[in-house]
């Protein structure tokens, strides 16, 4: 059997693709709007970082809010959770050592793409309730909603890509053409599979300005070397993020990074 059969075989047992047990009705955005809304009015949202500099104070952070004003508060300590290819272009005054293990860093330039369903037609057709369908072309996979079973409608992922080259690709397409492209890589496991979805939703993460990349993809060597550095405060400045974790890419890894800098925060204040 070819390399690929056995990656798809195996894809499930891997310590971050265990089968789902639990998970949060509406997305997995549902715990940052918890988060949100529990923080209230402490949250600024639409709000671009434009520089960082230590004053005696502790450091400055210059900031455009979403009605275009540029704003500049001080305070004792800064938590910067930025991804780290936003952070090492930002304007600041961090070591040249941080910057350049950040500028080394690499991100993945993964890319999805969702359907809409008027009919769950992998349930009706191929008895498919959850989980993953693997193709050699671009789309890479197609994920199966795991919830609504016998729904009228539903939402599954047409194409989850996370080899670079392919990704570019994608990227490079207008959103129709990708969703076309995404919709003929499909018709071999599912015929007539065009004509069952619409409504494209697609998400190229090194396009997006405010992080540049989908997650950190970290060489043993950088780890020996550049993670101790990216991990440890700097001056006023924390740092947490995935990319500052052993699980990069997935929520968990920021949260267990965020741990990190509190203790780096709280130690700091004794």
């Amino acid at each position: 059997m070819s390399r690929e059969v056995w990656l798809a075989a195996s894809f499930a047992e891997g310590i971050d693709y265990q089968a789902t047990m639990l998970q949060p009705v509406g997305g997995m955005d549902r715990i940052a709007a918890a988060l949100a809304r529990a923080l209230g009015d402490a949250v600024v949202t639409g709000a671009e970082v434009l520089s960082l500099r230590r004053v005696e104070a502790g450091a400055r952070v210059t900031w455009r809010g979403a009605d275009g004003t540029v704003r500049a508060e001080v305070a004792p300590r800064v938590l910067l959770a930025l991804p780290a290819p936003v952070l090492a272009v930002l304007d600041t005054d961090l070591s040249a050592a941080r910057r350049a293990a950040l500028t080394g860093l690499h991100y993945s330039q993964a890319a999805k793409l969702a359907f809409l369903s008027e009919r769950r037609f992998w349930e009706e057709d191929a008895a498919i309730y959850g989980g993953i369908s693997w193709t050699a072309r671009d789309a890479t996979q197609l994920w199966y909603p795991s919830h609504g079973f016998h729904a009228e409608k539903g939402v599954l992922v047409g194409a989850y890509i996370w080899d670079d080259d392919v990704a570019a690709r994608f990227a490079a397409l207008a959103p129709d053409a990708r969703a076309v492209a995404m919709a003929a890589d499909a018709e071999a496991l599912h015929p007539g599979y065009a004509r069952e979805v619409s409504a494209p939703v697609s998400v190229a993460w090194a396009r997006m300005p405010r992080a540049r990349g989908a997650w950190a993809e970290w060489t043993a060597a950088q780890r020996t070397r550049e993670y101790p550095l990216l991990r440890a405060p700097e001056g006023p400045y924390h740092f947490a993020g995935e990319y500052l974790s052993w699980l990069t890419g997935w929520q968990e890894g920021a949260v267990l990074s965020a741990w990190n800098a509190l203790e780096g925060l709280a130690g700091s204040q004794r």
